[in-house]
This record gives structure tokens, sequence and C-alpha cells, in this order.
């Protein structure tokens, strides 16, 4: 357990379980629940919308930024930076959502959390090289 802890594993999969708890309560809990609490005659529809539309953002955005943040060279690392933005934006929508008073706004703000998240969890996922030693990748993850 020592030697897990000492090679990063534990903060790179503590970053994957709350980004997938993330998704999962979202997905599967809140977002249907925030709908009919709104009491939009069509939630079903838009759900299935917005549905379709985060699955769109979560599969066009992580090759963009990874692309962008392969090539990007900021000092400190790029990647950290783009993990950095990505997750305050998250953060942010994920806050505003708690006040969204319509259905249209709650549908954005919760795009804007999938967007910030796709933007983190891509570059996270390049932080597994940069961070973990080539022969404990097997044992980390």
């Amino acid at each position: 357990m020592k030697s897990f802890v000492n090679n990063s594993g534990l903060n790179i999969n503590i970053f994957t379980f709350g980004s997938n708890f993330q998704t999962s309560v979202l997905s599967a809990i809140s977002l249907p629940v925030a709908f009919l609490a709104l009491h939009t005659p069509h939630h079903n529809r838009e759900l299935a919308l917005v549905s379709s539309l985060s699955a769109a953002v979560s599969m066009l955005i992580p090759p963009v930024i990874g692309f962008w943040s392969d090539r990007l060279r900021i000092r400190g690392g790029s990647r950290r930076q783009f993990l950095l933005a990505g997750s305050l934006f998250n953060a942010l929508a994920l806050v505003a959502m708690v006040f969204a008073t319509t259905p249209h706004w709650l549908s954005i703000l919760y795009l804007l959390s999938v967007l910030g998240q796709s933007t983190a969890s891509v570059t996270h996922q390049a932080l597994w090289s940069d961070t973990v030693p080539a022969e404990r990748r097997g044992t980390v993850a």
C-alpha cells in the first residue's frame, strides 16, 4: 500500500473516482429530478436532448483539448493548467445549476459542466504518463 500512495496512484485514482461519481449521479439521478422539479411538460424530451448533446460534447471535446494541450507550452506544464481550468469551469457550472430556474438554463449549465469535466478528464488521462513510472502503471491503474 505504501508504494501505491508514493507513486501518485492515490491522487490519480481519486480524481477518476470523483469524475465517474459526478457523471453517474448527475445523469441518472440529479438531472431527471431537476427537470421534474422545474415542472417541464416535456421533461423526457428535454432530458433526452440534453443527454444526447452531452454525449456529443464528451466525444468531440477531448480530441480538441488533447491536441491543444499537447502543442501549447506553458510554464509549469500545459496539461496541469487545462486540468485546473476544466475542473474550475466544471465546479462553477455545477454550483450555477443549483440556481437554474428554467429547463433551458439547466441544460446549458449542465452542458458547460460536461465541457469542463471533459477538458479536465482528457488532460488528467495524459498526466498518467507524466506522473506514474512506466513499470507502475498497471499496478496503479
